[in-house]
C-alpha cells in the first residue's frame, strides 16, 4: 500500500512500468510540446485537462494522505488525459507524414506491444508489466500481479477433472471465486492457511504476497497455473496434516 507523501512516486513508478511503452513516450513527447506551445488554444486544452483531471486529484490524495493498494487499479480515471496528451505527439506524426496508409502502420506499431500481451496474457491481461521492468516475469515476486485471484477459475476447471466425488477443497484468500466454477459435489471452503484440521484433500493458494511459498510448503504442488513464467496460483496435494506445518 501506498499514501501519503510516496503516493507521487510510487504512482508515477506503477504507471511507468504497467503502461505500454508507446504510450508513455508519445506521452511524454505531448506533454512537452504543450508545454513549449501552451499560447496556440489547440494545445493549452489538452494540457488544461490533463492538469485538472491528473495533477489535481493526484495532489489532493497526496494532502489527504490517501493509501493506495493492488498497484494503481483506483485511479485508472486518471488515463484518459493521459491518452489525450498522448494524442498531441501522434497527431504531430500524422501531419508529418501525412500519408494514410503510413499512418495506418505507425498505429500497428504503436498497438503492437498491447495487442501482442493481450494474447500472450489472456485471460490475464491485467496483470501486464512492460519491459522495463522485465515484463510479467520480471515483476513475478517484485510486485502484486493476480491480486483478484482471477486465476482460481482456471483452477476450478482443473480440479473439477481430477478430484473424486466429495472431495473436500480448501481456497486460500477467498472461496467466492472458486465456488461457481466449481462441481456441485465438491467441497468448496475457505482456507486461512494455519488450521490444518479440516481435512482438505487439496488446497488453492495464490501467489499473492507469495502464499504459494509459505502456505502448506509441504504438500505436493500438482498444478501451477502461470503466465509467462510467473506464478498464479498453485493447487496442493494434501496427504496429511503435516503438509501445511511449517518446517521450524
Amino acid at each position: 500500500a501506498q499514501g501519503g507523501d510516496s503516493l507521487w512516486f510510487d504512482l508515477g513508478k506503477m504507471m511507468t512500468i504497467q503502461l505500454t511503452e508507446p504510450l508513455l513516450f508519445l506521452f511524454l513527447a505531448g506533454l512537452i510540446v504543450a508545454l513549449f506551445r501552451a499560447k496556440d488554444r489547440n494545445y493549452l486544452e489538452p494540457l488544461l485537462l490533463w492538469i485538472l483531471w491528473f495533477l489535481v486529484p493526484v495532489i489532493g490524495m497526496m494532502i489527504s494522505g490517501s493509501t493506495l493498494y493492488d498497484n494503481f487499479r483506483q485511479l485508472f480515471f486518471l488515463l484518459p488525459p493521459v491518452f489525450v496528451v498522448g494524442g498531441l505527439a501522434l497527431e504531430g506524426l500524422f501531419s508529418r507524414f501525412n500519408k494514410l496508409w503510413l499512418n495506418g502502420i505507425v498505429i500497428a506499431l504503436l498497438a503492437l506491444p498491447g495487442i501482442y500481451a493481450c494474447i500472450h496474457l489472456h485471460p490475464y491481461e491485467y496483470i501486464y508489466y512492460n519491459s522495463f521492468v522485465g515484463g510479467v516475469k520480471g515483476a513475478f515476486r517484485n510486485y502484486e500481479l493476480d491480486y483478484w485471484a482471477t486465476s482460481y477459475k482456471e483452477a476450478a476447471e482443473y480440479l473439477n477433472e481430477v478430484a473424486f466425488v466429495d472431495e473436500k477443497i480448501g481456497v486460500v484468500g477467498t472461496d467466492l471465486i472458486f465456488k461457481p466454477y466449481a462441481r456441485p459435489d465438491l467441497k468448496v471452503n475457505y482456507f486461512n492457511g494455519v488450521d490444518v484440521g479440516e481435512g482438505f484433500d487439496y488446497v488453492v493458494v495464490s501467489s499473492r504476497a507469495n502464499n504459494d511459498l509459505a502456505i502448506c510448503p509441504n504438500a505436493k504442488v500438482i498444478k501451477t497455473i502461470e503466465r509467462d513464467g510467473a506464478v498464479l496460483a498453485t493447487i496442493k496435494k494434501i496427504s496429511s496434516p503435516e503438509d501445511c506445518v511449517l518446517s521450524p
